[in-house]
């Protein structure tokens, strides 16, 4: 039978490994301190639907912006006859087909806040209202399915209609644009 022993032996040059892997970490901390890894910046979708008349000429407004405030993209669309609350609900999924147009599978990785000056259709996306017109609920399962497919980081912020301008003046613009005679 074979003993053996338990005391615990340094062997030779174990100091100058010790010393050789603290050189390697303080090397590793100067790099990162001098080198910083890229910031996940966080893309606004201001989105807006209106109708006027509700129910009556509705359309869409999605302004898209840095953290900074560049613009990357703008769109609005005419949806017909329809509800505030339908055009609200549409201007979502028009901004959360934009955002996977405008930035493809990078989606997924990256930081997305949507903001809108609907409070009840922002607490019903987030599940803290329930959804009472059953127009709206195939709009909700479209949105849902786009988020867990696309958008694991996006969050979802009511702000005071001042501060939702731009999604507001491009809704303006379309339905003025439309309803001219």
């Amino acid at each position: 039978m074979t003993h053996y022993d338990s005391a615990v032996h340094s062997s030779p040059g174990a100091s100058d490994a010790a010393s050789g892997v603290g050189v390697i970490l303080e090397s590793l901390r100067v790099f990162l301190q001098n080198n910083p890894q890229p910031k996940n910046d966080i893309v606004i979708c201001f989105t807006d639907g209106g109708a006027r008349g509700n129910p009556g000429p509705a359309g869409l407004g999605v302004h898209i912006e840095k953290e900074d405030g560049e613009v990357i993209f703008e769109t609005s669309k005419f949806i017909g006859n329809s509800t505030n609350n339908f055009a609200e609900y549409s201007a979502v999924l028009l901004g959360l087909q934009s955002l996977k147009q405008e930035f493809g599978k990078k989606t997924k990785a990256m930081t997305f806040e949507m903001r809108m000056d609907s409070e009840l259709v922002k607490k019903q996306l987030n599940a803290e209202y329930q959804i009472k017109e059953p127009g709206l609920v195939p709009l909700f399962i479209e949105i849902h399915n786009m988020r867990v497919a696309n958008f694991p980081n996006l969050t979802l912020t009511h702000i005071p209609r001042e501060k939702n301008q731009e999604a507001d003046r491009l809704v303006n613009e379309c339905l003025d644009k439309a309803t001219k005679k």
